[in-house]
């Protein structure tokens, strides 16, 4: 899944625009969101802006996005959907003690 984040740096990188109004007009943004998602990409270090307010690109973000990664994740999304509600129906401590258990390694791969 695509974050709002890359959305904006593709945005800057394939459209060549930096003023915060051509963004909202492209993506149909409000100002606050294009403000909020610019001011995130500058501080993990994506851009940063010159003199002129143009967008200089630090480093990439990740543009394409393996299926097997996705598929990977939505597996272990579903199994942790699964271990979470045999979690809540376990009625001992220790049954709930051994699901909790996998949860957690479920937890340590995503």
């Amino acid at each position: 899944m695509i974050t709002d984040q890359e959305v904006l740096y593709n945005a800057y990188r394939d459209s060549g625009l930096y003023k915060n109004e051509d963004l909202q007009n492209l993506l149909g943004w409000d100002n606050d969101k294009v403000r909020q998602m610019k001011s995130r990409l500058k501080r993990k270090g994506f851009i940063d802006t010159d003199y002129d307010g143009r967008i200089v690109f630090l480093k990439k973000m990740r543009e394409n996005i393996d299926p097997r990664e996705d598929f990977k994740g939505d597996i272990y999304r579903e199994m942790l959907e699964v271990y979470m509600e045999d979690f809540r129906t376990q009625s001992t401590f220790k049954d709930r003690l051994q699901v909790g258990q996998e949860i957690r390694m479920i937890l340590k791969s995503v």
